[in-house]
């Protein structure tokens, strides 16, 4: 029996995607950047990109590799995220934890705007990784290594990862004093919505740092990436209260994430920031619950 492959390689997983759909049939309402238009769209047909990670020169015998690679990595955080969907108190264990911290990094890593930039192959300071000079080949080289590890420790023992890649990956997970997971519930009339910045960076500071990395996760609820210290920053700069940036707590050999509730002021920022970093789409379950949608972005020309 021939098995067809899949092409359609998305670099947000659908199982986070299908959280946004307002039927079974993994429908959700779609913003279009480029014809300026909500539409409905199916979680198949959006954020992702034909062959985006087809490998023939590390995986001629087996070219999909790497999709199936992701394919078991999603679906091993999928329960993940399911359980911190339908829970507030939420225990992870302490491999979960760095899995999970692993994979939002992961996401960054596997996106279109990455791949377009390992697509340039002048790229000097990456180039005396590869000797074919073929910074596209590196990138699919090392997400197919990235994809069968499952902490930060796992990424930096590995012998197949090249040196830069492992910076790119702690830059990600680690930042420059360390990053932990918060997760945030929307209270009010306003919905998160998801867009192609994901995740969607938030700088702030003298020196501009990255304060937050914003993962949405359902309409309801949003997964943060803070950096610790971000409770020292202003609180015109910080936007949530310090109550909301509480650090996971360790019990035993489980972690307990901080659970908390934010409102109108708080999602109406996160959206803000999510709709003008985003280049191709927003996607959300009901365009009513989403209001930031329709604010007049001079560059986005929303209204």
């Amino acid at each position: 029996m021939i098995v067809k492959e899949s092409r359609r390689h998305h670099y947000i997983p659908q199982f986070i995607l299908r959280n946004f759909c307002f039927d079974k049939e993994n429908n959700l309402k779609y913003y279009d950047y480029i014809n300026k238009s909500i539409s409905i769209k199916n979680t198949k047909d959006i954020f992702m990109e034909k062959d985006l990670y087809r490998d023939e020169i590390n995986h001629n015998d087996n070219p999909t590799e790497i999709e199936k690679s992701f394919s078991k990595y999603e679906s091993e955080v999928s329960l993940i995220i399911k359980e911190i969907i339908v829970k507030k108190d939420i225990l992870l264990s302490v491999q979960d934890y760095n899995s999970l911290l692993l994979f939002f990094a992961l996401l960054s890593f596997r996106s279109i705007s990455a791949s377009n930039q390992f697509s340039i192959n002048n790229t000097d300071y990456l180039q005396y990784c590869q000797n074919n000079e073929n910074v596209n080949d590196m990138w699919k080289r090392n997400l197919g290594h990235l994809t069968n590890c499952r902490s930060l420790d796992e990424v930096l023992k590995s012998p197949n990862i090249d040196e830069p890649i492992k910076i790119f990956m702690t830059r990600d997970i680690f930042g420059l004093f360390g990053k932990y997971i918060v997760v945030l519930e929307r209270r009010g009339n306003e919905d998160f919505c998801l867009g192609d910045a994901y995740p969607c960076i938030i700088t702030g500071g003298e020196l501009n740092i990255t304060m937050y990395d914003y993962y949405p996760i359902s309409p309801n609820k949003i997964i943060l990436l803070a950096s610790n210290g971000v409770d020292k920053v202003p609180d015109s700069v910080k936007i949530f209260k310090n109550s909301n940036l509480s650090k996971p707590i360790q019990i035993g050999n489980k972690i307990k994430l901080h659970f908390t509730k934010i409102y109108n002021n708080e999602v109406e920022s996160i959206n803000k920031a999510i709709i003008s970093n985003s280049k191709i789409g927003i996607c959300f379950k009901d365009e009513s619950r989403v209001p930031s949608l329709f604010i007049d972005f001079n560059e986005k020309n929303f209204n």
